[in-house]
């Protein structure tokens, strides 16, 4: 079931918060228990043969603690932390990366390593890496032990259960043993914050989607691209993957807070980054947090020397870049995103020894707009599913044929053609979108998509920090959301426009990571 679909929010979501609503107050743990169905019937609508799976991944989880919680912190307990760490990666391995593996021991030793092809069960990503951080809080003593009720809930929670945030359970397991009344200051700004990732995703994401996958589907089947055609997609999916998957954490978010669970913000302005860095501070924010943690911080982080960072910022990167995806692309896009962070990172060490601590090499606009196409640059690899269409839109995007337009919009410039000739760029090559699509639709959502990323507030500060705020939050916006009747009206309005505007009801783009 899509946060975005008709049957989720005319139904689904009206039943499941009447119902929480009623019978939360009769029972400590009526309310958990009606979000728990709910959850999993939510998962199971999707494919109901994969409810058993999320279960059992449950299950053995929440019985690895218990067995950890009963050791001493001694070789046992690492055994059991071990034995949860293998069973969480090699389920994850089979489904999101059996089928990778196996392509490649057929192109190399001509035999697969299984004759069958392995869906992936949607979610498996985020809930996989929950368990694990819960697991290790147990061994380093940081975690308690949960009832099996409490537990499922923690993983299984609608709003993040299919493409996140991934939730530390320190800051969910307080939440579900609270019994409050209904918020309803929480439950207006979470519905106006679920509206516009509604928005974002309908009106702005959808719309230009079509343009951007023509583009990407001419180059995987080995057509050329033109060098504006090639800019003109990548951009447009910069700004559709921004608004797809900030819309979806828009909803996630405002949807607990009409159960009256505040989930952390993962989302906070991230192309305005002045730096890679930066920008997988503010980008997917508990993805980097978890990799920190588990990843980054065990491998040494950044305290033996110079060239073991480098390795070790190396090796995040390609693990976050596998972790988005079973291909070469991503791999390659991890390590691209990785030499991008190692540049970084020698750089700020360079500043430290010239005595520029604190001080950029570049006005902030400038440094904000190369990191920006630097970024927009590395969907080159993202984006394809063929590695000929990686090589189709990287020789595209770095003009090896030329600053080239398609022939056919000569004839709809008129004298800008000419103009355009004398400064060097030629027509040649097919028009994989016609160029009034790309005046029409295309062109202008992105244009709009832009204006809005690097000139407005984003909807975390504008409608979550002062409704409900967390340790950790950004500032709040200088006007922020205030419940009232223009809030309601803005809210209704934008909505409206949503449903009318929406071109198709399609899947979130993190759906497929």
């Amino acid at each position: 079931m899509l946060f975005n679909s008709y049957s989720f929010f005319f139904l689904f979501l009206p039943v499941v918060w009447i119902a929480y609503c009623w019978l939360r107050p009769l029972a400590k743990d009526a309310g958990p228990l009606v979000l728990v169905t709910a959850s999993l019937f939510f998962y199971g609508y999707w494919d109901i043969r994969f409810v058993p799976l999320l279960l059992l991944s449950i299950g053995v989880n929440h019985l690895i603690a218990g067995r950890m919680h009963a050791s001493a912190p001694d070789a046992a307990q690492r055994a059991w932390l071990w034995a949860g760490v293998v069973f969480n990666l090699g389920l994850l391995g089979f489904f999101k990366y059996m089928n990778f593996f196996s392509a490649i021991a057929e192109s190399v030793s001509g035999t697969a390593l299984i004759g069958y092809h392995v869906l992936l069960p949607i979610g498996i990503s985020f809930f996989t890496f929950q368990q694990i951080t819960y697991l290790v809080d147990i061994r380093t003593r940081e975690a308690p032990r949960y009832s099996l009720l409490h537990y499922t809930l923690f993983v299984s929670f609608f709003p993040q259960l299919i493409a996140g945030p991934i939730v530390h359970h320190s800051e969910m397991m307080p939440q579900f043993d609270r019994a409050r009344g209904t918020v309803w200051t929480s439950v207006a700004a979470g519905l106006s914050l679920f509206i516009a990732g509604l928005f974002k995703k309908l009106v702005i994401a959808d719309n230009i989607a079509p343009y951007v996958s023509a583009v990407f589907a001419a180059a995987d089947a080995g057509q050329s691209v033109t060098f504006v055609e090639t800019w003109a997609a990548l951009t447009g999916f910069s700004v559709q993957l921004y608004f797809d998957f900030s819309g979806y954490c828009d909803m996630a978010i405002g949807l607990g807070l009409m159960f009256g669970i505040r989930l952390p913000i993962n989302f906070d302005s991230p192309y305005r980054s002045r730096s890679v860095i930066e920008f997988w501070r503010r980008w997917h924010i508990t993805l980097g947090r978890f990799m920190r943690a588990y990843v980054y911080k065990p491998l040494g982080a950044n305290s033996g020397g110079l060239t073991r960072t480098l390795a070790n910022l190396m090796a995040v990167m390609l693990i976050s870049g596998l972790w988005h995806g079973a291909g070469w692309g991503f791999v390659l896009w991890g390590g691209m995103m990785g030499v991008f962070m190692c540049w970084n990172y020698v750089t700020a060490r360079l500043r430290l020894a010239l005595g520029r601590e604190g001080r950029d090499w570049l006005p902030a606009p400038v440094a904000i707009f190369l990191t920006f196409a630097a970024l927009t640059f590395s969907w080159t690899l993202f984006r394809p599913v063929s590695l000929e269409g990686m090589g189709v839109m990287m020789a595209g995007a770095l003009g090896f044929d030329g600053l080239s337009l398609p022939a056919a919009w000569a004839a709809y410039m008129g004298g800008m053609a000419d103009l355009l000739r004398a400064a060097g760029a030629d027509f040649h090559g097919p028009a994989h979108v016609p160029i009034g699509d790309w005046a029409r639709v295309g062109a202008p959502m992105t244009v709009a998509g832009l204006l809005i990323i690097f000139t407005m507030p984003n909807t975390n500060r504008i409608f979550l920090v002062a409704a409900s705020p967390m340790p950790g939050d950004p500032p709040a916006a200088r006007i922020p959301w205030r419940p009232g009747a223009a809030a309601f009206a803005a809210s209704a309005a934008t909505f409206c426009l949503a449903l009318v505007f929406a071109s198709t009801i399609s899947e979130f783009l993190y759906f497929q990571f």
